[in-house]
């Protein structure tokens, strides 16, 4: 993420989870704002409202846990 870029606010129906790699965000979730930088983690539960801004360039790694995000196929066995 480039310096100064906003992610409106917004909520999902399942968690998310993430660290910062490089840089510093805002992160408000419910109301709360927690400045992250390099080394941090943090939870974003499910149905929280929540949105970032990224005060210097970022780069983080956010893992969602949506159980249908993938749908999965059968393999055939031989």
């Amino acid at each position: 993420m480039e310096a100064n870029t906003q992610v409106p606010e917004h909520s999902h129906d399942y968690s998310q989870w993430g660290i910062m790699l490089k840089g510093k965000m805002r992160l408000t979730t419910d109301g709360k704002a927690h400045l992250i930088k390099k080394g941090d983690e943090y939870v974003i539960p499910a149905n929280a409202k929540h949105y970032a801004i990224f005060l210097s360039k970022s780069r983080v790694i956010d893992f969602f846990f949506e159980r249908a995000r993938y749908k999965t196929k059968s393999v055939e066995q031989h």
